[in-house]
């Protein structure tokens, strides 16, 4: 659930709770007397509810509105209940505490001010002021100061976790285009090696022999150095990246690299929605492998509406093809969808149409890679400014695919 979902549905129950206690506080004789404001803020918390059901996010000021709202009919419905005492101001620690977790400190204070004149207000009445209002002014006041800077350490450790697991996929996509790299490279310069080892025993020249002796070490060299550095990149991988699961559940990774994509890259128009077929079985495999995947693709999804401003809604669903054996996983977005002449290399290593916000085009091409070592597949395409994702994952890991622009081996390249 969002912040903002939670922080509206906790403000409703609040008001709930506050339209109870009003109405157990009083008499039966003095019931109906306040039932006008009982039934107010039960309104309010009933509109509160719909808020967090159908919006996923708002802005400052809207924040700053509800907190206002909520800290104005509080006041008003108790001053009309005649009743000075300490259980109205407790009702108005939620929507102090959620202001001074959501808003900047500017905005925190003026409610602040609101909130202890609304105390004074409530306090005062027709008589002398209570002799514990002090009391209550400084627990009113120190309430969003502490939340403040709780919510600060929270935020920053919650900040410091994302920042980590964002590099810990990113580096997951970087190891894999290193390896596909050298694997190529080694593969290539075996096959050198192979032929610059034959060639002295070919040529009787002896100046032009021992050139060819020369060069025959030479590349054997190159060839343990480059062999050397492949290892190097898969063992740094496999000690850098967590422990593997057995097996996991599809929904929940999709959930996860939702919130932590969404929290990394904020839009707040965003409409999100996850469906996975009940029948999807749990994946066996690599979940970090899985993770980095999707949640390469759904940033690529967000940075496009943060840059285009445009677009609000990202759906994922999730199916069980008909041979029962692999999942098909679709990411839609409105963010404006792919140019043309883009959609046939956005899946080209180091291909990238956001070079000035620090992309380096390796997110979908070694998503594709990763999946085909698994047997799965990748196809992107994009039609009336909305883009189309579309994973094939293996329920376990299969033989994999290889394409001939893909293949590694020199000389067995294939033109068909």
């Amino acid at each position: 659930m969002s912040p903002t979902r939670s922080s509206t549905g906790l403000r409703a129950v609040n008001l709930t709770l506050f339209a109870g206690w009003l109405a157990l506080s009083k008499g039966d004789n003095q019931l109906v007397q306040i039932m006008p404001a009982v039934g107010l803020l039960l309104a309010a918390a009933i509109a509160n509810t719909i808020l967090a059901w159908f919006k996923e996010d708002f802005s400052n000021t809207v924040v700053a509105g509800l907190a206002m709202s909520d800290i104005g009919l509080i006041t008003w419905t108790a001053v009309w209940a005649k009743n000075p005492a300490a259980e109205p101001h407790l009702a108005l620690l939620i929507p102090l505490a959620i202001a001074s977790r959501r808003l900047p400190w500017q905005w925190t204070t003026g409610i602040v001010a609101a909130s202890l004149a609304g105390i004074l207000w409530l306090s005062g009445g027709d008589g002398p002021l209570p002799s514990a209002l002090p009391y209550r002014l400084m627990i009113l006041a120190f309430i969003p100061v502490s939340v403040g800077i709780i919510g600060a350490s929270l935020t920053r450790k919650q900040s410091e976790k994302v920042r980590h697991r964002i590099a810990l996929n990113r580096s997951v996509l970087f190891h894999e285009f290193l390896s596909h790299l050298l694997f190529q490279v080694r593969e290539y310069l075996t096959s050198i090696t192979s032929v610059s080892q034959h060639m002295p025993s070919m040529i009787e020249d002896p100046k032009i022999k021992e050139l060819a002796e020369k060069l025959a070490r030479m590349v054997a060299e190159l060839n343990e150095k480059v062999s050397r550095m492949f290892e190097t990149v898969q063992s740094h991988t496999t000690t850098r990246r967590p422990a593997r699961a057995i097996d996991f559940s599809l929904n929940d990774l999709l959930q996860e690299a939702m919130d932590l994509t969404r929290e990394a890259f904020p839009v707040h128009t965003l409409k999100t929605k996850i469906w996975v077929d009940p029948a999807i079985p749990p994946i066996q495999g690599d979940r970090d492998m899985i993770f980095a995947i999707s949640s390469a693709i759904i940033e690529n999804s967000l940075e496009a509406m943060r840059e285009t401003g445009m677009g609000s809604h990202l759906n994922i669903s999730a199916r069980a093809l008909p041979e029962k054996s692999f999942a098909e996983i679709v990411v839609i977005d409105d963010a404006g969808g792919i140019p043309p002449g883009d959609v046939p290399r956005v899946l080209t290593p180091l291909f990238t149409t956001k070079s000035r916000l620090g992309g380096v085009g390796l997110g979908l091409s070694m998503s594709r890679r990763m999946l085909e070592h698994v047997g799965g597949t990748i196809e992107v395409r994009s039609e009336n400014g909305s883009s189309f994702i579309r994973i094939v994952l293996p329920f376990s890991p299969g033989l994999p695919r290889i394409r001939n622009d893909e293949s590694t081996w020199a000389g067995r390249r294939s033109d068909l």
